[in-house]
C-alpha cells in the first residue's frame, strides 16, 4: 500500500486465498476455512480504507473467490468500500462456472475488467467474444448501467498460468481489434 503513492494509484489488485494443504480446490475444506478467509480479507480492507487505498479482488483460478457463489459470500461478509471486484469472465469459464452469474453477483462492486476469453477445456485463451465468457452481454449490461472504470486486455492467446499469460507480438494486434469490436458493439467509449 505504501507503493501506491510511488506509482500514483489507489488501486491494488488482490486475490483471496488458495485452499490449504494438499487440497486442489475449496470443495470439502470450504466450511472449515471460510471464516478465516473473511476475517483476513476484512482486516486487509480495513487497513486499505485507513490508507485511502482500494483493493480490487480478481476471481482467479483456485482461490476462494474463484466461484460466483463464494465470491458473493465474501463481498456480503466484507461490506467495505475499500474492497471491490475485478471481473474476468475467462476465469469463470476456465473454472467451470457461469460467467453471467459471476457478473450479476458482482456488477455493483466491479471497478475493473480483465478482458480475455476462454473456451471450456482449452489450454489457452481465445479472442474476446469467441469464447464462453459472455463478454458481449456483460459489457452491454455494464455500459447500460453506466460503468466508468478500467479494463485491461489480458488475452493469453498462447498460454497462461499462475505467473502470467503469453500472447506474443503477432497475435496482440488481433486481440486489440477483437476487444475494440466487442466494446464498440456494447456501446462503450473506447479510448
Amino acid at each position: 500500500m505504501q507503493l501506491c503513492e510511488v506509482f500514483g494509484t489507489t488501486n491494488v489488485r488482490i486475490f483471496s486465498y488458495y485452499p490449504p494443504g494438499d487440497a486442489h480446490d475449496w470443495n470439502g475444506v470450504e466450511a472449515r476455512w471460510e471464516r478465516e478467509v473473511f476475517d483476513r480479507m476484512r482486516r486487509k480492507a480495513e487497513l486499505a480504507e485507513r490508507r485511502g487505498v482500494r483493493l480490487v479482488h480478481e476471481n482467479e483460478h483456485r482461490i476462494y473467490g474463484d466461484s460466483p457463489e463464494r465470491l458473493g459470500r465474501l463481498f456480503a461478509e466484507v461490506r467495505l468500500p475499500a474492497l471491490r471486484a475485478v471481473y474476468d469472465g475467462a476465469n469463470y469459464v476456465f473454472c467451470g462456472y457461469d460467467p453471467l452469474d459471476g457478473w450479476r453477483r458482482t456488477k455493483a462492486l466491479t471497478v475493473h475488467f480483465h478482458l480475455k476469453d476462454w473456451r471450456s477445456g482449452e489450454k489457452h485463451g481465445c479472442l474476446l467474444g469467441e469464447g464462453g465468457g459472455q463478454w458481449p452481454a456483460v459489457l452491454a449490461e455494464a455500459v447500460k448501467a453506466g460503468y466508468d472504470g478500467f479494463a485491461t486486455l489480458e488475452p493469453h492467446l498462447l498460454g497462461g498460468g499462475p505467473t502470467g499469460g503469453v500472447t506474443g507480438p503477432e497475435l496482440f494486434p488481433k486481440a486489440v481489434a477483437a476487444a475494440r469490436a466487442v466494446l464498440e458493439r456494447a456501446g462503450a467509449e473506447v479510448r
